[in-house]
């Protein structure tokens, strides 16, 4: 017997058994679809993106690289999302909107380019982010997605914790050894 699928996908790219994947579409390397999520017929899903648990992603939707579709969000047909563009869980975009590299889809509206420079490079003492704020090292057990999206919007100071360039203040100045 000869399996064949109706879609493309590319290398190391995970699909849960219960996600629907509609005819012709395209898949990119090391993409993710969540258990209960739907994907149109001809939608293209870029390298290192996510379609979140039980999203429903419509026809002819183009993801760029590093997009992701939170769980239980709803996109209409003809879609285009940016590099790194993060859509949140439940939201609902409607048909032929189109979104910049790293904008932020909330229920309130997008939020242009929320990525803020942030790069995350594996190090061999953990993740290595860069940023226009500094550079900071964290444990490769900690989230780094998460602490960023927290730094960011002033949730929390955590990720200060893990900062490799002090900030120098008024403490730091000292009066030289006599």
């Amino acid at each position: 017997m000869t399996f064949w699928k109706r879609y493309r996908s590319g290398a190391f790219t995970q699909v849960a058994l219960s996600a629907s994947i509609g005819r012709g579409a395209v898949l990119g390397t090391w993409a993710s679809v969540e258990a209960g999520a739907v994907i149109g017929s001809g939608t293209i899903v870029g390298d290192w993106s996510t379609v979140g648990r039980g999203a429903v992603v419509g026809h002819d939707v183009v993801f760029g690289p590093w997009a992701k579709v939170g769980a239980g969000a709803e996109i209409g047909d003809g879609v285009r999302l940016g590099s790194h563009t993060i859509v949140q869980p439940g939201v609902i975009v409607p048909a032929g909107a189109v979104f910049d590299d790293g904008d932020l889809v909330t229920p309130q509206g997008v939020i242009a380019d929320r990525t803020g420079g942030f790069c995350i490079y594996v190090h061999e003492r953990g993740n290595l982010i860069t940023s226009p704020f500094g550079r900071f090292l964290l444990a490769a057990h900690l989230d780094p997605d998460q602490l960023i999206d927290d730094f960011e919007w002033g949730r929390s100071e955590e990720l200060e914790r893990y900062r490799e360039d002090p900030v120098a203040g008024p403490e730091a100045e000292h009066d030289p050894a006599p």
